[in-house]
C-alpha cells in the first residue's frame, strides 16, 4: 500500500474555502509529479487532463509574440498550472519548468 504525502494544499489561496472534508479528498486523489528542467508541464496546443499545484521550483509561463516563444511570467510555489484552460475548456496555457519541479 502507497501513502500519499503531506502536501500544504490549505496553505494556497486557490483552496482556501475548502471545507476539511474537501481539502481531505483533494489530498488522497492528488499525486506528485516531478517535472525536469525544461519539461513541458503544459502545451497551448492540447487541453491537460489534470491541474497542477506547484509544490517547488519555478515555471515560465510562455506565449508566441512575432513568431517566437517569449516569457509571460516566472511562477512558483502554489501556483495552479492548466487550470485556466480546463476552465475555459479550450487550450490557452503553454508552460515549461524552468527548474526542477
Amino acid at each position: 500500500m502507497t501513502q500519499s504525502p503531506s502536501l500544504p494544499f490549505q496553505q494556497a489561496q486557490a483552496f482556501q474555502g475548502l471545507s476539511a472534508e474537501g481539502l481531505q479528498r483533494l489530498q488522497s486523489n492528488a499525486q506528485l509529479i516531478r517535472y525536469d528542467l525544461g519539461q513541458l508541464v503544459v502545451a497551448s496546443s492540447s487541453l491537460p487532463a489534470k491541474v497542477s499545484f506547484l509544490l517547488e521550483g519555478t515555471a515560465r509561463v510562455l506565449a508566441t509574440q512575432q513568431g517566437q516563444l517569449t516569457t509571460l511570467a516566472r511562477i512558483g510555489p502554489g501556483e495552479l498550472v492548466g487550470l485556466a484552460s480546463l476552465l475555459h475548456a479550450h487550450p490557452c496555457e503553454h508552460v515549461t519548468a524552468s527548474s526542477a519541479l
